[in-house]
Order: C-alpha cells, then structure tokens, then sequence
C-alpha cells in the first residue's frame, strides 16, 4: 500500500514539475492554445458538415414523400376490396386505379399468398361468392401471371375491357382449376 501510495506522489510530483514550468512559459502557452483552437475549429466544422449532410437528407425525403403524394393524387380509385379465402388464404387488398390514362389493377404492398403453379389474377363476371374453381375462367379476362406472391404489383387492365360486367377479382391456378382466392369490385 505504501508502495502504491508513493508511486502515486512521485508521479504528480513529476507531472507538476514537467506541466506547471511548461504553462509558466508563454510561447509553450500559446502554442497549447492555438492547438486547442484548431482541435475546436475542426470539431465545429465537422458538426457543420453533419448538420448539412442531416438537411440533405431531409430535404430529399420530403421530396420524394411530395413526388408519391403527387403520384397517388394523380390516381383516380374505381374500386377496392379485400381477398376472401377459397382455396388457400391470401393477405392483402386490391385496389382498381385510373393511372396515366390506363386501367390498373393494384395489390397491396402487404399482399400475401401461397406460392403455386400457374397462378394468375381474372376479372370475372360472377360474384366472389360463387365462383368456383371450375368456373373461374368462364366469360373471365386473364389480367396477367401473379408477378409475386409476397408484396404490392401492378397489372395494366385492357382499355377494351369493361369494368361494369365484371363483379371478382380472382387468383386462380388455370392448370389446375384451383381457385385462391376472389375478391368483390
């Protein structure tokens, strides 16, 4: 303990011998203090830099949220619905949208459904309730290939085709005949 003691003495005898003697001499000093200075200027500008780079970024969302905002303004919705389970469950919803001067059927970003083969989205003159997988395609439109079964996609609707006869939206396994799921317009 003594030893410890000592050690600890000696050491801030010979800090105050090599530190006090150096703060006593000016030019040592200023040099201390220009030195300090230039560490604060450099701290200050790189917190000006962060604080840019933090406005940038902000600024670029904001953008990018006043782009969508301007995007889905410029949509007219025709029609929405949910997917009811026949098959096999499927998460999400449908939207039917005038874009860019065409029709557009939309699933939603939180769409999800079993994978299979040869799935593909119908328009379908029957009513959600009773179509069947044997009778999906009959008088239906095939809208295109499901693109994925996990997130939002897109299906460009003909322009010859008339929404009003049609009361579904379908997922449906045409090899097969199995119905996924329908959805009412």
């Amino acid at each position: 303990m003594r030893k410890i003691i000592s050690t600890a003495l000696l050491g801030t005898a010979l800090l105050s011998m090599a530190v006090i003697p150096a703060l006593a001499d000016p030019m040592v000093h200023d040099t201390m203090t220009k030195d300090a200075m230039a560490v604060e200027a450099a701290m200050s500008k790189d917190a000006m830099a962060k604080d840019t780079m933090v406005k940038a970024d902000t600024m670029a969302k904001d953008a990018m949220m006043k782009k969508d905002a301007m995007v889905d303004s410029a949509m007219m919705v025709k029609s929405s619905g949910e997917f009811a389970k026949k098959k096999y469950k499927v998460k999400g919803q449908f939207e039917i949208v005038e874009k860019d001067g065409q029709t557009v059927l939309r699933l939603s970003d939180d769409f999800k459904t079993k994978a299979g083969p040869d799935l593909k989205i119908f328009l379908s003159p029957q009513s959600a309730q009773n179509v069947t997988g044997t009778t999906a395609t009959q008088g239906a439109v095939n809208i295109g290939a499901l693109v994925t079964n996990k997130g939002g996609s897109e299906y460009v609707i003909p322009a010859n085709v008339d929404l009003s006869l049609f009361n579904s939206v379908l997922v449906h396994c045409e090899q097969f005949s199995v119905l996924w799921a329908a959805g009412s317009i």
